[in-house]
């Protein structure tokens, strides 16, 4: 038995792809500007105990902040990757999973590659805002 979606209700499942991957990013700006608001660098608050922190920085490289020299590669990569999922993947989506992971993918890239492209140092060199930390982990972003 195919779970392969068609027809219309293959279309709602793309539109709801689009629209996870719209909500996302607005989600993700949006907390970004408000950990930039309020959150102080050099006194990062504690939640869950101290599991999790809430410390800002801005970062030039990619997880763990690899790569922190090669923005720009990393921004065109970003630029590369988000015209493939929206070009080739989902066009190619059949499954409801498939769809709704496309929608989270093209969220998470478009949400950084936005700050690639706006904050300094400058277009395509631009500092991604993580805020979110937990132990012996990556400091990332929604």
């Amino acid at each position: 038995m195919s779970h392969e979606l068609s027809g219309h209700c293959l279309s709602v499942w793309r539109v709801t792809a689009a629209a996870i991957a719209m909500g996302g990013l607005a989600l993700d700006q949006i907390t970004k500007a408000l950990a930039e608001r309020h959150l102080d660098p050099l006194n990062p608050p504690s939640c869950l105990g101290g599991f999790l922190k809430l410390q800002l920085i801005h970062n030039s490289g990619a997880a763990f902040s690899m790569g922190s020299g090669a923005t720009t590669a990393i921004s065109i990569f970003a630029v590369i990757a988000l015209t493939a999922v929206l070009v080739w993947v989902m066009p190619r989506a059949r499954h409801r999973w498939s769809l709704i992971s496309c929608g989270m993918v093209l969220a998470g890239i478009s949400g950084n590659l936005v700050d690639r492209i706006w904050r300094p140092p400058g277009p395509l060199r631009g500092h991604v805002v993580d805020f979110i930390s937990l132990p012996h982990f990556a400091i990332f972003n929604v």
